[in-house]
């Protein structure tokens, strides 16, 4: 009776194939275990099971009718003699191998005693006993059936005879193992729910460092990321790079023993002018020269190197330079409002597609004076900026315009900026198509070239 009781019981919890190898046959004695004498597998995985309507439902069962599958326990003796590093606590008579959460619930229901089954000669095998009792249920998440084989190999089995006592294919049982490698940040993710498995294993190589930044990203309920764990790997990634060729172009600095600055902010600072681009010193015996005055500010490039940039201000020019300067000057300033509503200006997809193919095959500067310039224009005339497309945490730009902002509009803006900068370094000899294009675009929102713009650029009454 109690052999046939045992094996139909067990065969519905996946237990059979354990209870009937060679020397754990089906003639475990069947007895009423006392519930004050029984104590958890201390190696269950399931961190908590006292939870859960599940749970609620199966206490209300057993108090209707008791526990009517029984637990398979060993003695406590059994227990230390398998795992003599682990003694369960004092007065304990039964460990429970399976049945984990039917003891927890017999408790909560308040009975005295449940119905058990003794296999002492499986205490050292509790670990493939609860796999055989979760797995089958899907009791398990990700995180505990990965520690369950994780176990199971510590204990000597491989992966290949894990996953054919389980039912599952060996890649399955590499693919929860490799979870394991991830920080306890997103194993917590993967616990609650929040994060699939199959996107955390996509993330297992990655560091640790990056992945926890990835975790703040994911979380963040305000964040551009928020709840899309690969585009938080790719953002975390990004902030780790460039943090990491800061510190690149900061180390650099100090060698050669230059003073840094990180942002373009403290850049304009540094060189009290807003356009710091003509102050960058390129040639060898300049900078030889300036590193032996003093006169040189380092900033970071963008491949962990420096740039070198003059403290010194040039002498103006006289003369001829100074009057072409100066109408150079006047023209630029007259242009500026125009240059604001054209940025604002919603141009046909024609025109879109034209700008955006000479952009490309004139390689015009979508960086930092481009970038530099939007932020002006946002500014001066509300037009959207730059920063919802190239989020920066070094203080450089950052992601503040709102997330309904128009991109299409931004990058229209970003063009334009471009553009405008192409045309200033244009000389009067050179054919680029930038120019009439500009200017016919400039005279779409109402701007009419000075004499100085049409004597620089060859443009015609029209133009």
């Amino acid at each position: 009776m109690a052999t046939a009781l045992t094996a139909r019981r067990a065969s519905s919890t996946g237990l059979v194939s354990v209870l009937r190898e060679p020397g754990g046959s089906d003639s475990g004695s069947l007895l009423d275990a006392p519930v004050e004498g029984l104590v958890f597998n201390p190696h269950n995985p399931v961190e908590r099971v006292e939870v859960g309507e599940a749970f609620d439902e199966l206490v209300a069962s057993i108090k209707a009718v008791g526990v009517l599958e029984p637990l398979v326990v060993c003695s406590a003796a059994a227990w230390g003699e398998s795992w003599p590093g682990e003694p369960v606590s004092a007065g304990a008579r039964w460990v429970a191998l399976a049945g984990n959460r039917r003891l927890a619930a017999a408790r909560a229901a308040g009975v005295a005693s449940v119905p058990a089954v003794v296999r002492d000669d499986l205490a050292g095998r509790d670990t493939e006993v609860l796999a055989h009792e979760n797995s089958p249920r899907l009791q398990l998440t990700a995180v505990e059936d990965a520690r369950v084989y994780e176990r199971l190999i510590a204990q000597g089995m491989t992966q290949a005879k894990i996953a054919a006592e389980m039912g599952r294919s060996q890649g399955h049982i590499a693919r929860r193992l490799a979870l394991l490698r991830l920080p306890g940040e997103v194993l917590g993710l993967i616990q609650s729910g929040s994060l699939a498995p199959s996107l955390a294993y996509d993330t297992v190589d990655d560091d640790h460092d990056v992945l926890r930044e990835a975790v703040v990203l994911f979380g963040d309920p305000k964040g551009p990321a928020r709840g899309r764990w690969h585009e938080s790997v790719s953002r975390a990634r990004s902030e780790f790079r460039l943090r990491a060729e800061l510190a690149r172009s900061r180390a650099l600095a100090d060698r050669v023993g230059i003073p840094f600055v990180e942002t373009a902010d403290d850049l304009e600072r540094a060189l009290k002018v807003s356009d710091t681009w003509n102050r960058r010193v390129s040639d060898p015996a300049a900078i030889k020269a300036g590193k032996k005055d003093g006169t040189l500010v380092a900033a970071p490039d963008r491949r962990g190197g420096i740039d070198y940039y003059s403290t010194v201000v040039k002498p103006k020019s006289s003369g001829a330079d100074s009057v072409e300067r100066r109408e150079s000057d006047v023209a630029r300033k007259a242009r500026w409002p125009f240059v604001g509503a054209l940025a604002a200006w919603k141009p046909s997809a024609k025109v879109y597609t034209e700008v955006l193919t000479l952009s490309a095959v004139w390689q015009w500067d979508l960086r930092w004076g481009s970038r530099k310039m939007t932020r002006k224009l946002r500014d001066e005339f509300g037009t959207p900026s730059l920063n919802q497309l190239w989020p920066r945490s070094d203080g450089d730009w950052s992601l503040t315009d709102p997330p309904e902002a128009d991109l299409a509009q931004t990058a229209w803006s970003l063009l334009v900026c471009a553009l405008e900068l192409r045309v200033r370094s244009v000389d009067e000899e050179d054919d680029d198509p930038s120019v009439p294009l500009y200017y016919g675009l400039l005279r779409e929102v109402g701007h009419t070239p000075t004499e100085w713009e049409r004597r620089r650029h060859g443009l015609g009454v029209g133009e």
